[in-house]
Parts: C-alpha cells; structure tokens; sequence
C-alpha cells in the first residue's frame, strides 16, 4: 500500500513538473514575440488614427488626442486601441484557436493529427498506424496522443520554431479581430467620414482573414513538425 501510494505520488508530481515545463515554454516562445506584437499593436493604433483624422493631421491628431482629452469624442478615440490592447491580453488562448481555426468544437489541431499526417509528405502513414494497438478516432483521443509525442520532442528546434511562429499569429489574429468588431463601430461613433470608415472596416477585416488563414497554416505545421520529429526519433 505505501509502495502504491508513493508511486501515485511520483506520477502526480512528475505530471505537474511537465505541465509547470509546458507552461515555462510557452512563456518564453510569447516573450520572444513581444517586439513584433508590439510593433503590430502599434499599427493598429496608427491605422485607427488615421481613420478617424486623416493621414494629412495624423501627428497632428495625436497632440490634438492628448491636449483634448476633456471631450467626449477626443477621449472616446484616444481610448480604445488602448482599452483594445489590454482586452487582447485577456483575451483567453481557447478564444483565439477558434478565431485561427473557425470552429468551436474540438478546436486544437492537434485533434485532427492524422488527417494532417496523411497530407503531408515528409510523415510515414505506416509509421503512425503502428504506434497504436488501437487506432485513435476521437478527436479528443487523438489531441491527446498527439500532446504525449509533442513532450517527447519539444525541445526540437523546428518543433520550437513552428510553436512560436503559431503562437505569434495566433496572438496577431486576436489583436486583428478586436481592432475589426470594435474599433470599426468606434470609429463611426467618433463622426469619421463614411469613407474613412468604410476603408478603415475593410482594412482591419483583411487583415483578421489574412492572420487567420497564417496562424492556422503555422498550427497545422506545428502538429506535422512534432509528428516529424517523433518519427525521426523512434524509426
């Protein structure tokens, strides 16, 4: 009964070092994106700008913002990229997997790893199926077979590589998503031109689409690489 008990609890901490390595990981992939989220943030903001002023007053209107902040249209403006931004950084990693992969079940894509192991090249269909006694179907099965192999391989630097660039996207596809359902109506409240308007909507929903359709391409390749290595690993 000790034995068992000590055994049990080995099991539980060895699972909590891993998830506490998983978390340390992911950490330091979104610390590396800081700078290009940042830059990508400020775009945003400059492009909310201009929408609502113009680019001829555009440093302008930035002085203009700031000096001005007592009206009610002024600080309406000034203050939504900035309420923008800190909601992105809320906005929960579940939500913006659904926004990348536009579903709302079974959003990982690790969930589909054997549809995507038979579309790509480099990966033996041979090899996989003869992992298994019996072949995972469910797409919660497969997620977590697929999460037990991405362990065994996550130092890897194409593993690495490909996790931080889904991670970037991802994130880039949640800021672009903010700026498109709520700053566009911000920006008709704030009296900008229909043109203005107009052009600014497009802007922002091409560039959630474009960040979308990215982020799920460096998803599907983050599954695939993982899946890579293991083989190259065990073969």
């Amino acid at each position: 009964m000790l034995v068992s008990h000590s055994r049990k609890k080995s099991l539980l901490v060895s699972s909590k070092d891993k998830l506490r390595g998983y978390i340390v990981s992911v950490r330091f992939l979104k610390k590396e994106n800081t700078a290009t989220i940042v830059v990508f943030l400020m775009w945003n903001v400059a492009l909310f700008i201009v929408a609502i002023n113009g680019i001829s007053t555009f440093w302008a209107s930035i002085k203009d913002h700031i000096a001005e902040l007592g009206a009610r249209n002024s600080l309406f403006s000034f203050l939504t990229p900035i309420v923008l931004a800190i909601a992105c950084g809320v906005l929960p990693a579940s939500f913006k997997s659904v926004l990348v992969f536009w579903r709302f079940k079974n959003v990982l894509p690790g969930c589909r790893f054997m549809e995507l192991a038979n579309n790509d090249p480099r990966i033996d269909a041979s090899f996989i199926t003869e992992q298994f006694d019996t072949k995972p179907n469910s797409p919660h099965e497969q997620n977590a077979v697929w999460y037990k192999w991405y362990k065994a391989v996550q130092n890897q630097i194409t593993v690495q590589e490909a996790h931080k660039q889904f991670l970037l996207n991802r994130d880039m596809t949640g800021i672009a998503f903010l700026f498109f359902i709520f700053g566009s109506p911000a920006i008709f409240f704030a009296g900008s031109s229909v043109l203005n308007s107009s052009f600014y909507l497009a802007i922002t929903m091409l560039q959630f689409v474009i960040f979308s359709v990215v982020a799920r391409n460096h998803g599907n390749r983050f599954v695939c690489n993982v899946l890579v290595e293991y083989q190259n690993k065990n073969s």
